[in-house]
């Protein structure tokens, strides 16, 4: 059981890692997360002041949730 948590740790971190490091380069470009990394739709502003440095639109986002359920 260790050995799932400690991968799934390891996980987390590296995507959490990567989520700032692309929040970092977006900010210096003065970009701003305003699209979806997936499919290039715009991010409504509400979303990215209610969820900080989100990477995906609403129905990215939800899609990718259900894909990842069973993870």
């Amino acid at each position: 059981m260790a050995d799932f948590a400690d991968r799934a740790s390891a996980i987390e971190t590296e995507h959490t890692a990567r989520g700032i490091e692309m929040a970092r380069a977006a900010i210096s470009t003065g970009t701003g997360l305003t699209h979806c990394e997936n499919c290039g739709e715009e991010i409504p502003e509400r979303r990215r002041m209610c969820v900080p440095c989100c990477r995906l639109c609403v129905d990215c986002q939800t899609q990718a949730e259900i894909e990842n359920k069973g993870v």
